[in-house]
């Protein structure tokens, strides 16, 4: 009989502590993102099992009501919480991650104070360009902090969606410098596709976590008061920056129809017309004009009418002169946009002109 409950009780324990730990953290972190228009902070974790549709994942913040985390793709199963706040409204504040299985009942959850030391913003990496092959670009960047490793741990450089910025193409660590030039070898852009390029430059920062329910796979550093291992959340300190590259299908465009040469007086507070032209190949009529962008400029209004007498109905977008990125160098104005979820894009010539004398 005592045999028969040992195993009944074995048998117990077993199943329950399989079914409690059907889902533990595999990593939990908090993110201070420096980025051009504003300090950003977020939180985000890890789990295994990665996903499943049954699972309810929360974050409060000392004690207070729970708040929803997001599940995202993005290249990897990540439940995020957005955007929360600046960093500064988070210092030395308490925060619980939850996770809720209602197929089972199932519940972990992690404490962890936010550290006062460490958290910071990272300089915004400078001078990004993009040049060579257009399938395999070049991008090099330079960031004043890269020069020392106990600022900068690494770069991380990801290509993803330009649409949907959570789908994941392709991502590499690169290591610290304060000058970088890296060639993308190892993704191929495809036409018609709009990507953007993140650069990342990235510091970490662990602290303690207490919690039941840490995987073993979750990361855990020694102690020596407490002479063991302890799980860790991560701080990451980093700054974003964006660069978009795609390789458009051709559309013809014409600057100012009617002009030539299309002048432009980067001084005016006026507007300039560029029209996208139908063709056999392309229907101007299906651009989705939010986004439109020429001399990476947003369109200000648009309307439809055939410029070129051809018997098509094209598209003619007015963009904001102050808005254009043109200087007095230039020759060339470029429009990008999408129709039905492609990426296009036409160039044509521009002349700039000095504004005219007052008298």
């Amino acid at each position: 009989m005592k045999k028969i409950l040992g195993i009944t009780l074995f048998l117990f324990l077993f199943v329950a502590s399989n079914c409690f730990a059907a889902v533990t953290f595999r990593w939990i972190e908090v993110i201070s993102d420096t980025r051009d228009s504003e300090w950003r902070f977020s939180t985000d974790f890890l789990l295994d099992q990665p996903y499943s549709p049954s699972y309810e994942a929360s974050f409060s913040v000392d004690g207070g009501p729970p708040q929803s985390m997001n599940y995202l793709y993005f290249g990897t199963d990540v439940y995020d919480s957005g955007v929360i706040g600046t960093p500064l409204d988070y210092f030395g504040k308490t925060f619980s991650w939850n996770v809720t299985d209602i197929s089972d009942s199932s519940a972990i959850s992690a404490t962890a104070a936010v550290p006062l030391q460490g958290m910071r913003q990272v300089a915004i990496s400078m001078d990004i360009a993009i040049s060579g092959d257009l399938v395999h670009p070049t991008v090099s960047w330079t960031n004043p902090e890269g020069s020392s490793t106990a600022l900068i741990n690494n770069y991380r450089l990801r290509v993803v969606d330009a649409i949907d910025p959570t789908k994941l193409y392709w991502q590499t660590d690169i290591p610290t410098a304060q000058n970088v030039e890296y060639t993308i070898n190892g993704f191929s852009f495809q036409p018609g596709v709009g990507y953007s390029i993140r650069i990342e430059a990235r510091q970490y920062f662990f602290f303690p976590v207490t919690g039941n329910g840490f995987g073993p796979n979750f990361p855990r550093f020694w102690d020596p008061g407490q002479q063991k291992y302890v799980p860790v959340a991560a701080l990451l300190n980093r700054s974003t920056v964006f660069l978009n590259h795609g390789i458009p299908f051709p559309i013809e465009i014409d600057i100012k129809p009617g002009s030539d040469p299309n002048s432009i007086n980067l001084k005016s507070k006026g507007v300039v017309p560029v029209a996208v032209l139908t063709t056999d190949d392309f229907d101007a009529l299906s651009i989705d004009p939010y986004t439109v962008f020429f001399a990476d400029a947003p369109a200000a209004h648009w309307t439809m009418c055939d410029f070129d007498y051809d018997g098509d109905l094209d598209m003619l977008f007015h963009f904001r002169t102050q808005d254009l990125n043109l200087d007095e160098s230039s020759t060339e104005g470029s429009l990008s946009c999408y129709s039905e979820g492609k990426l296009f894009g036409g160039s044509d010539s521009v002349r700039i002109v000095p504004a005219p004398k007052k008298k």
